[in-house]
């Protein structure tokens, strides 16, 4: 028996549907903040989108269009339509240039709704990277779209297919690739193109508005170069960021990217409120540092230790608040119970890595795109995501599992070949926004209004031109790092482990403990009535018995995630068997 997590707070959605004769709910208005009506007899056109829930931030359009999310004014000119600070709308016509809405050329992280009645044609999008969710479904004469992927599923009267090439995707890395979701009729829209559905004809367009490719590094620049300009440059992010705010919220581990913005919003003079929990795998590093930095800086510090049974308490929840795309970081939903619930930014290390060098741009993986061995790159990439699903799942399915991720990366390798920031493009697309992004925007984001200074556009674009051979292994990284955090650096950090040290005590891994270990089993238990014959039968009571690796944890997680996907979603499914 499935357990359903109570208490799934939704922040704020929005969602719509158009079409010929489209059935419009009647009770769609309810609890919203904001609606558009499309309507036109003569062509048999009916629709509606809404922003549902408490929205702490979206702008209106009236009649025209719908923004959630934090969308900075644009760069050519201001537009004063800012519902959350009062703003007068502006008048419609100042909102398309080049066939484009001009909400494409505004900053910050945001999904549009913008409706054309003349032409019956209706735009959604997202910002230029992606980073907010929203999923489309296009199928009988009507495009349906929603930044939740339940709210397209549960207002559809037609059953959706699995999509197994995203189910294996899930199982070897933790998220799909690209596009995908784990609904074959349903895709999340890519960062940096709008969607144009003509409802008329009912063609769908895919149109791009911002592409990262157009950014090559200069290669002349020197490491003294980078160096004297990036505090600034990273302050003045800051700062746009900030925009007047006097007080801050600030999630703080022990890692590099969070500890620059507390550093940062200190020098800014930000009143700034810390918040720590640790993760589940059996370190102390975050705990301790943090609470050292807030000590430093002076921050209202806040600590909570994860439930022992974490997992009974945040799993379900966290499947929920992400879309079931990543089955990263299910302890990060011990944040919410700490944050306050009066609206102030929030604001978040997020793409850190991604700019200066880090994870995404791994000495082995430099060598090889540099060298470009895609081939050898390609089975590299697939290892480090350490997962090791080969003890759990039945021999007949390995081939297929690691066939299927393997062609989904191929193919996102392919779009990037010869680029010298591929590799960087690659994570980009990938890992930061379709599982690390979603503890941003996907847990935090549902009840706090984020800000993620790593992507103010000028900082990040001006990023792209540092030559990637000096962001491998964290060259400049550590060096920006020293610089901008000041008095805090001499506190050790993930990224280093002296052998002795009060920061790097091991304690016990909580994902071990009985009780997590028993709601694994009893959730990964379900998955045969799915998929019978996937996984070994003794793989419950063994997990009961405390008989895994610390390599097959990611696998587990990722397996519980599917089994209580196809549990939550089983009366909307055809299941017709394994890739059926």
């Amino acid at each position: 028996m499935m357990v359903e997590q109570k208490g799934v707070v939704i922040m704020s959605i929005l969602c719509g549907v158009i079409g010929h004769q489209t059935k419009q709910e009647e009770d769609h208005t309810i609890y919203a903040q904001a609606n558009l009506q499309f309507n036109d007899a003569e062509l048999g056109i009916v629709g509606y989108a809404t922003i549902q829930g408490k929205s702490l931030e979206h702008s209106i359009i009236p009649g025209k269009a719908l923004v959630l999310g934090n969308n900075f004014f644009p760069r050519e000119k201001p537009i004063s339509n800012h519902a959350l600070n009062g703003g007068t709308p502006a008048s419609a016509d100042d909102y398309t240039t080049e066939g484009l809405p001009l909400i494409t050329r505004r900053d910050g992280v945001y999904a549009f709704v913008f409706w054309d009645q003349d032409q019956a044609l209706l735009w959604i999008g997202t910002d230029r990277y992606g980073l907010r969710p929203f999923y489309y479904c296009h199928r009988d004469g009507a495009l349906a779209f929603a930044t939740e992927s339940d709210w397209l599923v549960r207002h559809s009267v037609k059953k959706f297919s699995v999509n197994y090439s995203a189910v294996c995707q899930y199982i070897c890395l933790r998220h799909p690739f690209g596009d995908e979701t784990l609904f074959q009729e349903i895709r999340r829209l890519p960062q940096g193109r709008v969607l144009r559905y003509s409802v008329k004809e009912d063609q769908l367009r895919s149109v791009p508005h911002f592409s990262y490719l157009s950014f090559r590094p200069e290669p002349s620049l020197t490491v003294e170069q980078v160096l004297a300009e990036a505090p600034a440059r990273f302050m003045a992010a800051l700062n746009r960021q900030v925009n007047g705010a006097k007080k801050a919220l600030l999630p703080l581990s022990g890692g590099y990217d969070s500890r620059i913005i507390a550093c940062g919003l200190n020098l800014l003079g930000v009143e700034l409120m810390t918040y720590t929990t640790h993760k589940d795998y059996g370190w102390t590093t975050d705990t301790v540092a943090a609470a050292e930095v807030a000590k430093l800086l002076g921050t209202d510090h806040h600590y909570q230790s994860l439930p022992r049974n974490y997992l009974a308490c945040y799993h379900q929840r966290k499947c929920r608040l992400v879309n079931f795309e990543t089955s990263y970081h299910p302890w990060v939903v011990n944040l919410l119970t700490m944050l306050p619930e009066n609206p102030l930014p929030c604001f978040d290390g997020l793409g850190g890595d991604a700019c200066l060098g880090g994870s995404e741009v791994l000495p082995q993986f430099w060598r090889l795109w540099r060298k470009e061995d895609y081939r050898q790159l390609l089975t590299v990439y697939f290892r480090w995501y350490k997962t090791h699903f080969e003890q759990l799942i039945t021999a007949k399915y390995h081939a297929t599992i690691k066939q299927l991720a393997h062609k989904k990366i191929r193919s996102e390798l392919n779009k990037l070949k010869g680029n010298p920031n591929g590799l960087i493009y690659l994570g980009l697309r990938n890992f930061t926004r379709r599982a690390i992004a979603l503890s941003t925007f996907g847990i935090i984001g549902h009840q706090q209004s984020v800000r993620t200074p790593f992507f103010d556009p000028q900082f990040f674009e001006w990023t792209l031109s540092i030559p990637v051979r000096l962001k491998v292994q964290s060259k400049i990284y550590d060096q920006i790092f020293r610089i901008v955090s000041d008095k805090t650096a001499v506190v050790p950090n993930t990224h280093q482990r002296p052998d002795h040290s009060r920061y790097f005590r091991k304690v016990p891994e909580l994902w071990r403990n009985r009780h997590n270990r028993a709601y694994l089993a009893k959730m990964i238990k379900q998955l045969p009535k799915f998929l019978p014959g996937f996984i070994k039968p003794e793989l419950p009571e063994k997990l009961k018995k405390g008989k895994m690796t610390r390599a097959e944890r990611d696998s587990l997680l990722s397996l519980a995630d599917l089994a209580y996907w196809f549990e939550t979603y089983k009366d909307h499914l055809k299941i017709r068997g394994w890739m059926k």
